[in-house]
């Protein structure tokens, strides 16, 4: 039943609760279902979350019925989403509230050997915790800490 929920779908992914409101299943039985679909190869789950929400799609898509077109609705959540990780790579609100942004305090209170140590530091540490974090944006940072340090390397 959840496969032919998806297979009807928006196949940009749907979310639990939508799923759940297509079914006659209390949520719960439709996470287990939808788990074991996931742990069987058949359900893929996204690794970033849109709108507070992970989305499900299938594997594969047989083509028994035409795609159905993405919402606008959730066209502009996907957009804002993905803005929203450009910010927190680029230019995190929580470090650039001030008047000076927090990486180039940091730069102006080290030597130059002790600010090449720090961004190696956060290149490391992002590319440690990507899978366990916060997937490609972590990746996203640390090359970002990585394109800045090639930059006070002259490289």
């Amino acid at each position: 039943m959840i496969q032919q929920i998806l297979q009807r779908g928006n196949r940009q992914g749907m979310t639990m609760r939508e799923i759940t409101e297509l079914t006659d299943l209390k949520q719960h039985q439709v996470e287990f279902k939808v788990q074991k679909l996931i742990k069987d190869g058949i359900v893929h789950k996204s690794a970033d979350r849109i709108d507070n929400a992970y989305l499900y799609t299938l594997t594969s898509y047989e083509e028994l019925t035409p795609p159905v077109e993405c919402s606008p609705v959730r066209l502009d959540n996907v957009i804002k989403h993905l803005n929203k990780q450009k910010e927190n790579v680029n230019s995190p609100a929580h470090y650039s509230s001030g008047t000076v942004e927090c990486i180039d305090a940091i730069e102006s209170m080290l030597t130059k050997e002790e600010f090449i140590g720090f961004l190696r530091g956060n290149i490391l540490k992002y590319q440690w915790r990507y899978k366990q974090k916060n997937g490609a944006e972590d990746l996203k940072k640390a090359q970002w800490y990585f394109d800045k340090l090639k930059e006070k390397e002259g490289v």
